[in-house]
């Protein structure tokens, strides 16, 4: 009987639903979106379970007397005869579950193995090799071939096309007429064999331009923008929080939340009362140690998270 009951508070929270526990509060799950750790590795989504002082969710003797189909008393007894299995004291201890000492839970391994089955270890991330600015890259190069090429043939076109021997097998048997005076400075007649020959100073060649590399814009990556709740929250007593900072009004704090969401923009942003101000966290756990990680894996996005533990 006690495994059953057990293995429905599992399921329910498998299915991201919310367990009431008699008078003693509420099993809740906790989704938080991927995250980039760093430009190369990406964190999966992962799912927790924690727990609160408020009543809340379906009850675990309703859930007990849809599941089993029997009547409410008769599930009240299999709740009051289980929670007399399981409970020691200030604590509960649900095989398979968790265990509940006071107001702090601790996930049992196997639930959040089912909770994560792809785990939540940071997967790295295989660079995409930019394919259209590797073809313009190389359509420029091709371009900067082409215009070098023509300037060249056109500053080499004479001789290229031997047009200096063609001149001086004529010249051999011309005579050259200096009886008239050249019309120009820059102009001289020559006669040969009943034609006239006007040679004109080659002209400088024209100047062409290089190309002008065109600027590619850089790809801008598609974002999507995780809004914060408009809601202030509540701390809870034995959790931990990844704080980005305290303000002295809720405006504020969603200004700051805007600052950073550029930065960060896929992390779970949410705003608490901290005594007379306004705490802005991005992450919260039941263990201390966890959420110090979470931080390490941001410290070079966010310089200066600071982690808060409520008594």
């Amino acid at each position: 009987m006690v495994n059953e009951v057990n293995k429905i508070i599992s399921n329910m929270l498998l299915s991201d639903r919310e367990v009431r526990i008699g008078s003693l509060g509420t099993l809740f799950t906790v989704r938080y979106a991927a995250y980039r750790a760093s430009r190369k590795s990406l964190t999966p989504p992962y799912r927790i379970v924690q727990f609160t002082n408020e009543l809340r969710g379906t009850s675990l003797e309703d859930e007990i007397a849809t599941v089993a189909n029997i009547g409410s008393e008769k599930a009240h007894e299999v709740f009051e005869q289980w929670m007399t299995e399981v409970q020691d004291d200030n604590t509960l201890k649900i095989e398979g579950v968790g265990t509940l000492r006071g107001e702090k839970f601790s996930i049992d391994d196997k639930l959040a193995s089912e909770l994560n089955p792809h785990g939540r270890a940071p997967m790295r991330l295989k660079p995409k090799a930019n394919v259209g600015l590797y073809i313009f890259a190389a359509i420029c190069i091709l371009f900067a071939i082409t215009v070098a090429g023509y300037v060249y043939i056109d500053n080499n076109d004479i001789n290229i096309f031997n047009f200096k021997g063609e001149v001086a097998q004529v010249t051999d048997t011309a005579e050259i007429d200096t009886a008239e005076p050249a019309a120009t400075e820059d102009v001289a007649v020559v006669a040969v064999a009943d034609t006239v020959v006007i040679d004109t100073p080659t002209a400088e060649p024209t100047v062409v331009p290089a190309a002008v590399p065109t600027e590619v814009p850089a790809p801008q990556p598609k974002t999507t923008t995780t809004s914060a709740s408009n809601e202030v929250l509540s701390t809870t007593s034995g959790t931990s929080y990844v704080v980005l900072g305290v303000f002295s009004t809720p405006e504020n704090a969603k200004r700051a939340i805007s600052q950073a969401q550029k930065k960060a923009n896929d992390l779970q942003y949410a705003i608490y009362h901290y005594g007379e101000k306004f705490m802005v966290a991005l992450y919260d756990a039941p263990s201390r140690t966890e959420c110090q990680e979470f931080a390490r894996t941001l410290s070079d996005t966010f310089k200066d998270l600071w982690i808060y533990s409520r008594k």
